[in-house]
């Protein structure tokens, strides 16, 4: 048996031996845990004690007990006594409680496996109870179940002692008869139970009784008395020096030294053949190893079904070999699996299979596999019904399925003219291959899906294998040691299955430090990512015992930086890392390491957009040149894992922003209908009463009808001179063209337009605070922008509470501040208050478009300016617009076409 305990006792018992001991209890509930729970802390409560639990067992009520805990077993389940009996206990989680010590229980009865057990119960300890006297019992009163979980003493002779396994620590058992019943005394490990108590030692077991219930051998059920401690042992008869078991085993010994000085002889004259067939066997291992290992390098080189076929059949094969192979891929859609590639006599020459066949899914040895998705390892196919034969019939057969997800993509079948050719490890060698080409199918058919979106993406990625085979093969060179090949290897397998199996990249990143930890020490650790456009550095994952993780900030002379600028792997001690600061290539940032580490992780052309690192706060030789290969290659790696996430990304931003791009249409028809079907309405209204009443309207009721339908035309006229506008703005038609300006006549200019406009007079405050006369500005964007602000400021105002506009300069900006006493802008809309076509949810029936502020923001950006708002609704709202109108230098270059270029206008 095979289980996994902990190492100490007195802590608990293991959580297998629960299992063993036939408890009932799951360690593995999972994500029905928390619902569960939920549902127990409902049933209702009822005070009580151990002799009450058997009338509860089938109803929904938890029982609280108070007692003495008898025996620890794994942590969170133990045994209670109290004067009415004793049971066993499980809490909700890993309670800590101590042997001897007197605790309250609430829990939920329970039978399992006949035996009395309280379920997800909780624990409050109570002091120091009183643990009771052991009940003197027989073997056969146990077996019956009379004496479960109580604390008993059992007399018996040991048969022998035993060992088992429980996740990786070695415990101790004695078998014992007693009256002919056979019993099992358990002990912690390392009790040493074998040299405490020999064979035919008579003694008397005090511990807690059960019977056997998971661990069977064979049929016997066996009485298990669990011993706290050696001590709970009382030795009755020790067993005689010179027993028949201990002479059998002297003259078994002596025979045995007879029968080695026999067999020295012989293996001298054998030593020399069999360290030749040893060292033979180990240079196929380490060949066989090779084989995968360069199988894994070639399969970054392949990038379609095809040629991962190929590769696997030609070269990784035959390396394994095997003198036949065919490889089959599933076509789901006819139910068939196909012949894709071939090593032997299916290949005649070049990609061309020999008469190829296709095999239905459940059919046959490989039609079998396909359908259960199980390996197999025939040793006579003559022996098989299934067996198909293809070109010729061959006597041994191995028969891989191709897995990935849990779904089958194909077979890979090799066969052997000679009989119980294969063996297990070949079938543990080409599972693995086969695991390697299912992750390699998986990903080539997805990053199928992308390519016709992301072809420059897989073109870096191409070029990008190509660094990484090199990398690869030079690492592979490098490390002599057969173990950290293996080790390096594993990672490498594990990035590869993260890239398919984590959802998004903060978690990516966090598997990635997981299997960095698997090679070197690697407790902190950080991955930066450098952005080009913006020309800062952030830090996506960051780990550091010293550190916090720190906010992205512009590029400087960090040694992140020092990678990014070198393109290559940095390895710095204190000592290089003060020549670097003295050369003006460093500049030191957070808490200084003894050692540092960093590689680049490299995109196509060479070109680094990120440094993977580790660092040492306290040992200077954690890391040498070893480390720093083993970094580099597991570097180029991870740059493709991430590259191919923030791939996936930019797709789900594009399909947002589609999305979005949707939205804003279905606004504009919204808002056209809305804003044109009222002013159209007017236009109608009033055109009718002239065609009808023209002759009896007196002059000013004509003239009154007249100046409602250009009214009418000029709100529409505006709107679409917005919407027009505005589409200049996306197609990027207009750009900034500034020119020197009064702004102080500017703005009473507009002042006086908008009053007049809105028809209140003398209702905007315009106040300036300097003098304003050396201001640069585009005239047109700038007027936009106050008719706009200012407008909408005099639309939302009562008619009693004037707009405040005010004007200053601040350095090199000009600054318009713009105050109204509406209604306000709730909370919620601030957030999309430059959206297009998005209005206010409390403006009622006021008239707008949605397109003012979005306007207006569109030119301050041209302006290389910033427009804030700051309001509370009910009681008004003021926008801040800030422009470098005064700066000489920066207010000729506008952001053009996607970069910072010359204002046609100005350029030289």
């Amino acid at each position: 048996m095979n289980f996994t305990t902990q190492t100490r006792w007195g802590g608990g018992w293991p959580l297998a031996l629960v299992w063993a001991l036939g408890c009932g209890w799951t360690p593995g509930l999972g994500a029905q845990t928390s619902d569960l729970v939920s549902r127990v802390l409902q049933y209702p409560v009822l005070p009580g004690q151990i002799s009450d639990a058997p009338q509860h067992f089938t109803n929904s009520v938890r029982l609280r007990i108070e007692g003495t805990v008898t025996l620890v077993f794994a942590p969170g389940a133990f045994f209670l006594h109290d004067d009415s009996g004793n049971i066993r206990v499980q809490t909700l989680g890993t309670n800590r409680v101590e042997r001897g010590q007197l605790v309250e229980v609430t829990g939920l009865p329970r039978l399992v496996e006949n035996a009395r057990w309280l379920q997800y119960a909780d624990v409050r300890p109570m002091g120091e109870g009183r643990l009771p006297a052991p009940r003197v019992v027989t073997a056969t009163a146990a077996q019956n179940h009379l004496h479960d979980a109580q604390y008993v003493t059992l007399t018996g002779r040991v048969l022998g002692a035993g060992t088992y396994t429980l996740r990786g620590v070695t415990n101790e058992s004695l078998l014992f008869d007693s009256e002919g019943v056979l019993g099992k005394a358990l002990f912690p490990p390392g009790t040493d139970a074998a040299k405490l108590f020999p064979p035919d030692t008579v003694a008397a077991f005090t511990g807690i009784c059960r019977l056997g219930a998971r661990i069977e051998e064979g049929r016997q059920r066996y009485v298990h008395i669990l011993v706290h401690d050696p001590g709970e042992v009382r030795v009755i008869a020790r067993p005689p020096r010179w027993s028949p078991v201990v002479v059998g085993r002297l003259v078994i010994g002596l025979a045995l030294v007879a029968i080695a000085g026999l067999a020295f002889i012989l293996w001298q004259r054998r030593r020399m053949w069999l360290l030749l067939a040893a060292e033979d066997a180990r240079r196929r291992s380490e060949a066989i190893t090779q084989g995968i290992s360069t199988f894994a390098t070639a399969l970054l080189e392949q990038h379609t079904e095809d040629d991962i076929l190929w590769d696997l059949a030609r070269n990784c094969i035959s390396q394994l070999g095997f003198a036949e192979c065919v490889v089959y891929l599933l076509d789901r859609e006819r139910g068939v699996l196909v012949q894709k590639a071939a090593l032997g006599p299916k290949c005649p020459g070049g990609r061309v299979i020999l008469n190829p066949i296709t095999i239905p899914l459940g059919q046959g040895i490989v039609g079998t596999i396909a359908a259960t998705g199980h390996a197999e390892l025939i040793g006579d196919t003559s022996l098989d019904s299934r067996y198909i034969v293809d070109d010729e019939r061959r006597f041994s057969e191995l028969a891989v399925p191709i897995v990935a997800d849990g779904e089958v993509l194909g077979v890979i079948d090799s066969e052997h003219p000679a009989k119980n050719f294969f063996t297990v490890d070949n079938l543990k060698m080409l599972t693995a291959i086969a695991s390697l080409c299912a992750n390699k199918l998986v990903r080539v058919r997805a990053e199928a899906k992308l390519r016709q979106s992301h072809q420059d993406l897989e073109r870096r990625i191409a070029e990008r294998t190509v660094e990484l085979v090199a990398a690869n093969e030079q690492l592979t060179r490098e490390i002599a040691e057969r173990t950290r090949a293996e080790k390096v290897q594993r990672a490498l397998y594990a990035i590869s299955e993260a890239i398919h199996n984590v959802a998004d990249l903060p978690s990516l990143y966090e598997r990635i430090h997981e299997i960095i930890g698997t090679l070197m020490p690697a407790k902190n650790f950080y991955l930066a990512l450098y952005d080009a456009g913006t020309d800062t550095v952030s830090f996506p994952y960051h780990r550091d015992e010293m550190d916090p993780p720190p906010p992205a900030r512009k590029a400087r002379g960090g040694m992140t930086e020092y990678v990014l600028r070198t393109g290559r792997a940095a390895l710095a001690d204190l000592e290089e890392i003060a020549q670097l600061k003295a050369a003006g290539e460093y500049v030191q940032s957070g808490a200084p390491a003894k050692i540092w580490l960093g590689v680049p992780l490299t995109a196509s052309g060479g070109r680094p957009f990120g440094v993977m690192a580790v660092q040492d706060h306290h040992n200077e030789r954690v890391y040498g040149e070893e480390e720093k290969q083993i970094l580099s290659f597991v570097a180029g790696q991870t740059a493709l894992a991430i590259e191919r996430k923030r791939a996936e990304h930019d797709l789900r931003v594009a399909l947002e922003a589609e999305k979005e791009l949707n939205q804003l249409k279905s606004s504009f028809v919204s808002m056209v209908s809305h804003e044109f079907r009222t002013p159209l309405e007017v236009i109608l209204s009033s055109s009718n009463i002239l065609d009808r009443y023209l002759d009896r309207l007196p002059p000013a009721k004509r003239a009154a009808q007249l100046r409602a339908i250009r009214k009418s035309v000029h709100r529409m006229n505006d709107l679409i001179d917005d919407v027009l506008l505005l589409g200049k703005f996306d197609a990027g038609a207009l750009n900034c063209q500034p020119a020197p300006l009064d702004l102080v006549a500017f703005c009473r200019r507009m002042t006086r337009e908008i009053e007049s406009a809105s028809a209140r007079e003398d209702f905007i405050r315009f106040t300036a605070e300097d003098s304003h006369a050396d201001a640069c500005a585009d005239e047109g964007l700038l007027q936009h922008i106050l008719t706009n602000v200012l407008g909408n400021a005099v639309k939302y105002s009562p008619p009693d509470r004037p707009v405040e506009f005010t004007l200053a300069r601040r350095g090199v900006d000009a600054e318009f501040i713009v105050r109204d006493h509406g209604c306000g802008i709730p909370a919620a809309d601030q957030a999309r208050l430059f959206t297009a076509f998005y209005r206010g949810s409390n403006v009622g029936q006021k008239p707008g478009s949605g397109l003012g502020l979005v306007i207006a923001k569109r030119c301050v950006d041209l302006h290389g300016g910033e427009i804030r708002c700051r309001s509370v609704e009910g009681e008004g709202t003021t926008f801040f617009v800030t422009l470098p109108l005064f700066d000489g230098t920066r207010v000729f270059r506008r952001r053009f076409n996607g970069g910072d270029q010359p204002s046609p206008a100005f350029s030289s």
